[in-house]
C-alpha cells in the first residue's frame, strides 16, 4: 500500500507530497488537487495496463465494429476530452512542463516530454524492450502522444507488469 505520494509537475500540481493512511479521505475546495491525486494513484501501477472500465467503441459504422479495452492512461484521457485535448499534454504541469513525476515508496514513474511524445520512464527495471532516447539518454518502457491520442508499449508484455503490486 502506498504510504507517501509525491507529485512533481503532474497535472495542476507543481510539487506536493501527501501521506496516506489505511483510510484517507480527500476533502478540499475546487482545484485543490483531489482528482489529480486520484489520477496519480490510478496511473501509478502502470499507465499502459488495460483496465476493465468503459470499453472504447471503434468505428461503429463498420460491419466489423468492436470494442477495445482502454488503458489506464487512455481512460483518464477519455475523462478529459471535454478539455478538447487530443493528446496527453494535460498530464504535464500547465501543459508545458518538460517532465512530470509520480513518486511513492521507492518507486518513481516519470513522464518525459521529447519531440511529439511523452515517454514513460521508471527507476524499476521490470520492463523489457525499451525505447532509448539519445538526448538525454533515457530508457522508456512506452510512450503517450503529446498532441495525439496515440500510445505504445515498447513491448506488449510491459502492459501486464506493475510498478506496485498493491498501490492503494
Amino acid at each position: 500500500m502506498i504510504k507517501k505520494l509525491k507529485l512533481i509537475n503532474f497535472r495542476g500540481v507543481k510539487e506536493g507530497e501527501l501521506e496516506l493512511g489505511d483510510l484517507t479521505i480527500l476533502v478540499g475546495s475546487n482545484n485543490s488537487a483531489k482528482t489529480t491525486i486520484l489520477e496519480a494513484l490510478f496511473l501509478a501501477p502502470n499507465p499502459l495496463r488495460f483496465v476493465p472500465y468503459m470499453p472504447q467503441r471503434v468505428d461503429l459504422t463498420s460491419p466489423h465494429a468492436h470494442t477495445q479495452a482502454l488503458t489506464a492512461a487512455s481512460l483518464i484521457h477519455e475523462m478529459h476530452k471535454t478539455l478538447n485535448s487530443d493528446g496527453y499534454a494535460f498530464l504535464l504541469y500547465k501543459y508545458v512542463a518538460e517532465e512530470a513525476a509520480i513518486q511513492w515508496d521507492d518507486v518513481e514513474l516519470r513522464f518525459v516530454k521529447h519531440g511529439n511524445n511523452i515517454f514513460l520512464v521508471s527507476n524499476k527495471e521490470i520492463f523489457s524492450g525499451y525505447f532509448t532516447l539519445n538526448t538525454p539518454k533515457i530508457k522508456s518502457f512506452g510512450w503517450l502522444g503529446l498532441s495525439s491520442a496515440g500510445l505504445k508499449a515498447a513491448n506488449e508484455q510491459n502492459r501486464e507488469k506493475l510498478l506496485s503490486q498493491n498501490p492503494c
